[in-house]
């Protein structure tokens, strides 16, 4: 696309044609299209999913403002799974790797690392300004030392409603989900300028 890298896209990529896809890759220069055509295939192939990318009406348009720019509600009901190294799993691995050296994930960082907190600080991410956030995650989000980071970075950009939290794990006709045995808590928030 005649830029080096991703952030250059995002910022001189005002002139393609999203509308018609096929049509602006066919414009490229050959060498071009050979890029777009390996990095469509690494992207089925690993099944990359980038927001931006996918969406750019909602976050690279003209037509919103850039402080408007973002899913106005983001809801989502993440899976609670804990991320450990494999010898088996070198993708698994090097996905790994790299939330531990990014700094944009380090609030959602511990010893142990859990997919809900990459999820939660994604979704805050993912919405615009006034934009609202509604999950339902694991109660541990507000006690837990590993979820620290997260809180603070959910209390300093959102307007957290009332939490609705379902501790009674072992009376399924309590739980939010009667099959699974786990304490839940449901967030609600809208995200907010700093006070």
């Amino acid at each position: 696309f005649g830029v080096k890298g991703a952030s250059q896209l995002v910022t001189e990529g005002g002139d393609l044609d999203l509308e018609h896809w096929a049509r602006t890759v066919e414009s490229l220069p050959k060498k071009e299209r050979e890029w777009v055509k390996k990095a469509t295939t690494v992207s089925r192939d690993r099944r990359f999913f980038h927001w931006d990318i996918d969406f750019p009406d909602v976050f690279f348009t003209t037509r919103r403002e850039p402080s408007a720019r973002g899913f106005d509600a983001v809801v989502g009901n993440p899976p609670y799974d804990v991320l450990k190294r494999s010898p088996d799993d070198a993708p698994l691995n090097e996905f790994i790797g790299y939330v531990r050296t990014d700094a944009g994930y380090a609030p959602a960082l511990a010893t142990v690392l859990n997919i809900f907190r990459l999820f939660m600080l994604r979704s805050v991410e993912q919405v615009r300004m006034d934009g609202a956030v509604g999950v339902i995650v694991p109660l541990s989000l507000l006690g837990d030392a590993s979820s620290a980071g997260l809180r603070r970075v959910l209390f300093r950009e959102l307007r957290v409603m009332p939490l609705q939290a379902f501790p009674q794990k072992d009376i399924p006709s309590k739980r939010v989900f009667e099959e699974a045995k786990l304490s839940t808590l449901i967030v609600i928030a809208v995200r907010a300028r700093p006070l």
